[in-house]
């Protein structure tokens, strides 16, 4: 007389919705930490990236805007992706790769030329210290032939440490430029903020 009916039950239902909830629960903190993880490497590759396309195009003489061969080029910290900000610790605000018209490899301060390309912005989160003998600094230039120029007659390498808050493991990233203009890139530890 009654037909046997296949379903579930309230209670299973529930106990189902029950271990659903704990699972999602286990799984997006680790979800978030690794979503921050990819995003503090790609911060790091991003900097090695715009290091390179300064160098290549100081080494290759692209021309600028005044369309004579530059021999130099430069990446800097940049708010408005279309000048250098000028502050040391402002690289975290966004940084641009250009063509650098200053008089001399030696030049106290950069003169932008022909924006390359601009990497803007990561968020709150984004940190990136850029240091030459210990001391922040403002731009990188590289010389016509690929190696770092030497800023108010310092002669050491530049030291690139780039990380977003609240990333874990070896996701930051610790940049070396060497005074041939090579680079090194080395994991590094997160830094809990």
């Amino acid at each position: 007389m009654f037909k046997k009916q296949n379903g579930f039950t309230l209670i299973e239902l529930m106990v189902a919705l029950t271990v659903m909830g704990v699972a999602i629960a286990i799984g997006i903190p680790s979800f978030n930490k690794q979503i921050m993880n990819n995003q503090s490497v790609a911060l790091g590759e991003d900097f090695v990236s715009a290091l390179n396309l300064a160098r290549v195009t100081a080494v290759t003489g692209r021309k600028g805007a005044t369309q004579t061969l530059q021999p130099r080029a430069s990446i800097c910290a940049s708010v408005d992706g279309a000048t250098c900000s000028g502050a040391a610790g402002g690289w975290s605000q966004g940084f641009i790769a250009f063509v650098d018209m200053a008089t001399s490899d030696s030049a106290a301060a950069p003169i932008v030329g022909t924006v390359l390309q601009v990497w803007p912005r990561r968020g709150n989160r984004a940190d990136i210290t850029v240091r030459l003998n210990g001391s922040d600094i403002s731009f990188v230039r590289f010389t016509s032939v690929g190696t770092l120029a030497r800023i108010n007659n310092v002669n050491f390498p530049v030291i690139v440490n780039a990380e977003m808050r609240k990333c874990s493991g070896n996701a930051g990233r610790t940049i070396t430029v060497g005074l041939s203009g090579l680079l090194s890139v080395v994991r590094k530890v997160c830094v809990v903020y």
